[in-house]
């Protein structure tokens, strides 16, 4: 069974306001990882424990998800330029 995306309704405003070009590259990269999301990203740290937050890299733009192993699904949290998607 693949992973279901979900986006939060910020997320959708923060892609609208990128450039056509960035959003198809975005989303065709998000389209993509329902597949496996733990081989093409990177845990973020949180303390010591396992953290089941996990960035993406996708260009210059950052993309910031929760992955919810219980009923496969991808939360994305926080799409940016990585200057400031960590903010």
């Amino acid at each position: 069974m693949a992973w279901r995306i979900k986006f939060r309704p910020s997320v959708i405003k923060e892609l609208k306001k990128l450039s056509v070009e960035a959003q198809v590259r975005i989303l065709s990269f998000l389209e993509s990882i329902p597949d496996d999301p733990h081989s093409k990203g990177k845990a973020m740290k949180v303390g010591k424990a396992e953290s089941p937050f996990w960035r993406y890299c996708v260009g210059d733009y950052r993309v910031v998800c929760h992955l919810r192993d219980e009923d496969e699904t991808i939360l994305v949290l926080r799409i940016g330029h990585r200057k400031d998607a960590y903010r």
